[in-house]
């Protein structure tokens, strides 16, 4: 199943609007522009990239996992949008503890806040759930969110995820404890 995997990968997945596809190094100064703003980051672990080596870092380290069919991570580039005449990257999602035995995999996504409030984030966990289960043969997509991130709750209850209701995990997060929260969907249940 690796195999199908790497082929996705390596192809990417399109929509009408995003392009979901490996990174490149060309990707970093799109990359920056949302990873040195806090506010991306309110609900992740780890901190606001402080300059573009640390973007550029990230991307090496995630291209070097790409021989992990286990866990890869996507840039989300929109294709209507240019830069210099080049595509805009304007956030990431990530598919990572495939498991073919369990039928399951989770995602995870972050958007430019410039371009929150327009679907993109739904438009690409719909496409990653399309994937999963038409392609991967998966049974299940889950995604843990934590408590008061009300954006990627809503985007995950737009693509027919449904919430657990007890939280999964207490994850420690800016200094407090964050319950999260598992969402999932099932295959069929579109």
């Amino acid at each position: 199943m690796s195999n199908l995997v790497k082929k996705i990968l390596d192809q990417g997945i399109k929509t009408d609007r995003l392009y979901l596809r490996k990174f490149s190094l060309d990707d970093a100064l799109d990359m920056f522009e949302f990873t040195r703003d806090a506010a991306n980051w309110e609900y992740i672990a780890r901190d606001a990239h402080k300059d573009i080596s640390q973007a550029e870092d990230f991307i090496k380290r995630k291209i070097e996992e790409y021989d992990n069919p286990n866990d890869i991570t996507w840039g989300i580039e929109l294709m209507h949008e240019a830069t210099n005449h080049l595509p805009k990257m304007i956030g990431t999602m990530r598919v990572y503890d495939i498991d073919f035995v369990a039928g399951e995999c989770k995602i995870s996504y972050i958007i430019n806040a410039a371009f929150s409030g327009r679907g993109y984030v739904t438009e690409s966990i719909q496409a990653i759930i399309a994937a999963a289960f038409n392609i991967l043969e998966l049974e299940k997509v889950y995604a843990d969110i934590a408590n008061g991130n009300y954006r990627s709750e809503k985007a995950a209850m737009r693509c027919g995820m449904t919430k657990l209701l007890d939280y999964v995990e207490v994850k420690e997060i800016k200094g407090q404890s964050v319950n999260m929260y598992r969402y999932f969907i099932e295959r069929g249940s579109l």
